[in-house]
């Protein structure tokens, strides 16, 4: 950390870390940690007001309570009833006549708020279920855990997610950020993001590039240094960080965005022409999109199609299970602006270290080994046949494919084109072609078999670099691990577009991003990228200027 005294601004200070998404942002700062995280504000209460705080706490009880029904219910006629039976649990714990009375003991003892009182009970009641000498019940610890996460933002008014409405001008400073607290971020309100854990394909870092938001990682010492309220400035191109700036260097910061945003709006002129290399070969530049608002970006950025088309957002985001008309209305609604483009919609890819509520997945202690993609997709049934209807559905209207996650043998290929196939026959659709995410070692060494099965292919470099070098993307401790533009995974696409033959491949992962790289990437045969849509026009940019003869 370097301090900085000027006249005027004595608290005036500087942070560097990893620059993780470029630009240049200014705004007031806001310090994220999961609620359950926070001591909650206490204060005392006269002995009038037990019966009220009681109330609430009856009140917040009743709410969870519905919530928890609502859920089963909804899970149940998706899926099974052991599905269900979660919620049901947690639903009879919550009605536990112990847990009602040392609620009420600890009010009468302490003289407390609703909110100080459930969070002393709770938290008791957790470490009782942690200690306990039985695994069942040490399991059922999660379960209290988020029970007690419900019932504070209950009482706290909490209804949504604490990042759901963020104020404009929102500098967001976390520890770290899963794919369930991201999903709520929007350009509107997030003016920078600011992490100490992430790398450069941490999915928190992917989305801060594909809203176009500056985010800078890796910062040491960053939620003890940030309070709630600092005025921050961001460049995210060397990821220097100014606390309480003074009015010259807000001059001077302002200077250089200025010129910043003049060299980004050259590129923009020509974003609707193709990128063409020097010698005439054409490369089409796809976008990587989660939402309506970057379809549109993409469209507008000069993008030639969707080449990844996430739908974790509307799953993470639903409350409850959604149906396949839900998803049907969001896809719709999403690709309203696409036209006759070509739109990869990727089944739902959870597992790893997304995890959707509705489901309660059970704990992995290596997850990302574990049951992703397809592999989760096929153990719920339910939940596959509801994106593949409604994917079939929109393809009546938009030229899309279906893309699958995780994919490690062709029987998975196999598997799901015969489901697709039998849902289209009954619905008597002309089904969509189908394709996979060769994001698996297995898959990268089985492109002739894959090939047999598959009509269209995207390369994962994110997860397949995570695979290939043992290397968490989401660990700043084996950053310097993570290199995906290191000569073998450079060698690995070469064979692999080798391999696939006339098959179409599309390069998605942040690799296809790096300028450094681009040539090098181009020069494996690569002929079809797909990135965030703001970094269409300067990518585009980039290749008129290659030239591989």
């Amino acid at each position: 950390m370097e301090k900085i005294s000027e006249k005027g601004s004595l608290n005036m200070f500087q942070l560097k870390g990893t620059p993780l998404s470029p630009g240049f942002a200014q705004g007031i700062a806001y310090v994220y940690s999961d609620i359950i995280k926070s001591k909650q504000s206490a204060y005392y209460i006269r002995k009038s007001q037990h019966d009220l705080e009681h109330a609430r706490i009856f009140s917040a009880k009743e709410n969870v309570r519905q919530q928890l029904f609502k859920s089963a219910k909804r899970v149940k006629r998706a899926f099974n009833k052991g599905v269900a039976d979660i919620f049901l649990a947690q639903e009879t714990m919550l009605a536990d006549p112990q847990l009602a009375a040392d609620l009420k003991q600890t009010l009468s003892q302490k003289h407390i708020n609703a909110e100080r009182v459930v969070e002393i009970v709770f938290r008791r009641w957790i470490q009782k279920f942690r200690n306990a000498p039985s695994k069942m019940l040490n399991e059922r610890a999660d379960d209290i855990e988020d029970l007690y996460r419900r019932m504070i933002g209950v009482l706290v008014g909490v209804e949504s997610h604490r990042l759901e409405n963020l104020p404009p001008n929102t500098i967001l400073v976390a520890r770290r950020l899963l794919p369930s607290d991201t999903v709520f971020l929007s350009r509107e309100s997030c003016a920078g993001l600011l992490l100490e854990i992430a790398g450069p394909s941490a999915h928190s870092t992917i989305l801060a590039r594909e809203l176009g938001v500056p985010c800078v990682g890796q910062v040491s010492n960053l939620i003890s240094s940030i309070n709630p309220g600092d005025k921050i400035l961001i460049n995210g191109n060397t990821g220097k960080i100014t606390i309480n700036p003074t009015e010259r260097v807000i001059k001077s910061f302002d200077s250089t965005q200025h010129r910043f945003f003049q060299r980004s709006k050259k590129a923009r002129k020509n974003r609707y022409s193709a990128a063409c290399t020097k010698d005439g070969r054409r490369i089409a530049v796809m976008g990587n999109v989660g939402s309506r608002e970057d379809v549109e970006l993409a469209v507008e950025s000069g993008a030639d199609g969707i080449g990844l088309f996430r739908t974790e957002s509307f799953f993470l985001a639903a409350k409850v299970l959604p149906n396949a008309n839900e998803f049907t209305q969001y896809l719709v609604h999403c690709l309203a602006s696409v036209g006759d483009r070509i739109v990869n919609l990727r089944l739902l890819d959870i597992g790893g270290d997304k995890s959707i509520p509705y489901l309660s997945l059970p704990f992995e202690l290596n997850p990302f080994l574990g049951r992703r993609g397809v592999r989760l997709l096929f153990d719920f049934p339910a939940l596959l046949k509801i994106q593949l209807e409604a994917m079939l559905f929109v393809s009546q209207k938009y030229h899309v494919r279906v893309l699958l996650p995780m994919v490690t043998f062709a029987e998975e290929i196999f598997r799901i084109r015969r489901m697709l196939e039998k849902i289209a026959k009954k619905q008597q659709i002309k089904p969509p072609p189908l394709g996979v995410m060769i994001e698996t070692p297995a898959a990268a060494l089985a492109m002739p078999s894959l090939r047999k099965h598959a009509d269209f292919f995207c390369i994962g470099t994110n997860d397949l670099t995570q695979y290939i070098m043992a290397a968490d993307r989401e660990s700043e401790l084996v950053s310097e691990y993570f290199r995906d533009d290191h000569p073998i995974l450079l060698d690995l696409l070469r064979t692999i577009v080798a391999q696939a033959g006339k098959t179409s491949i599309t390069l998605c992962g942040e690799l296809a991003v790096k300028r450094k790289a681009l040539d090098r990437v181009l020069r494996t045969g690569i002929r079809t990228l797909s990135i965030a849509p703001l970094s269409i026009p300067v990518i585009k940019e980039a290749i008129r200027h290659l030239e591989f003869s």
